[in-house]
């Protein structure tokens, strides 16, 4: 009894039978690099060079529409140890915009529907998504830092407010970045 399964071919867009112990020729496209050469892929975020201990450092993250398919992957990175949180469903306002950079340069696409808030006042916490920690290491004449990113990223809601906060648990001061990268999949 042979086994196969289905491969969709990208330039037909048709269903193609392949028998599984058989030789085939295939072109595989890293997804990442052809988002990127497409122009929608987006970079956003900030640093702050001396968070206080037991501070905490949000971005705030608007989907404004219905018709986008946005995938994000979350990035953090702290000097010393730090928990990393993303909520879902936040109320906040004010903060600094933050401009969403294409990364094809090239490329004058902008992607208007998403606004990125350096440290919005929030007023709901929302639902707890994912939480995880960066442990900043110790040495025997320094601490050592370290980051977070998001393996698999995240498909978000439509017209749904999200947060992604870094708190410095570390005993002083410690640099901290937060930020995402954007994937718009339409």
């Amino acid at each position: 009894m042979s086994r196969t399964l289905e491969v969709r071919d990208n330039e037909t867009g048709l269903s193609v039978p392949v028998k599984l112990g058989e030789s085939y020729s295939v072109s595989v496209e890293d997804l990442a690099k052809v988002y990127v050469e497409d122009g929608k892929t987006y970079l956003g975020g900030f640093i702050n060079l001396a968070v206080a201990t037991t501070a905490t450092e949000p971005l705030g993250i608007a989907i404004n529409t219905t018709v986008l398919s946005l995938h994000a992957f979350t990035r953090a990175a702290a000097g010393g140890d730090a928990v990393v949180s993303l909520y879902e469903d936040v109320t906040y306002s004010g903060g600094t915009p933050i401009t969403l950079v294409n990364r094809n340069r090239i490329s004058p696409v902008v992607l208007h529907p998403v606004v990125l808030t350096r440290t919005p006042a929030i007023t709901t916490s929302g639902t707890l998504l994912a939480q995880s920690l960066i442990v900043g290491g110790r040495t025997p004449v320094f601490s050592v830092g370290g980051a977070s990113s998001d393996e698999y990223g995240w498909f978000l809601k439509p017209n749904t407010k999200y947060v992604l906060t870094v708190n410095n648990t570390a005993a002083g001061a410690e640099p901290v970045y937060v930020g995402v990268v954007i994937l718009n999949k339409t």
